[in-house]
Formats: structure tokens, sequence, C-alpha cells
């Protein structure tokens, strides 16, 4: 992980095979969030992805918000 304003980033190719996002502090799964919907050209505010549980692991999902983001861009 490399540092940026919230104090880490992963790089894309990282964030990919991150398979497991409970793995990540509360402040880096946060910033992981951000990173995103940013790298997405989404607007976190909106809350176009949602934190969910597959087989255990922690995860993003997105939200129909994200679908209506994507559409008007």
């Amino acid at each position: 992980m490399q540092p940026n304003a919230a104090g880490w980033q992963m790089d894309p190719a990282e964030r990919a095979v991150c398979d497991d996002l409970s793995k990540l502090t509360a402040e880096e799964q946060q910033a992981y969030y951000l990173e995103t919907c940013e790298d997405l050209g989404l607007d976190p505010a909106t809350f176009p992805l949602r934190w969910i549980v597959v087989d255990g692991r922690l995860a993003l999902a997105a939200e129909t918000s994200l679908a209506q983001q994507q559409k008007t861009n």
C-alpha cells in the first residue's frame, strides 16, 4: 500500500485481488470505498456501493444508484 491523503492507498491491481475487505481497518475501509468511487467516477455521497458479506468475506456491491449515475455520465 502507498500513502495518500487518507494515509494509505491500494493500487488498482491490489484492489482487484483483495478478497476480504474485513482485513482492512475501519479507516482503510472508508478510504477504500472513497477511492473506489473516485476511480469509477461515482459520487460517494449517493452511496452507490454497499458493504456485503459473501461466503464470510466482506466485499463491496453495487447499488441501483450506481447504475443511475453511470447512465448520466
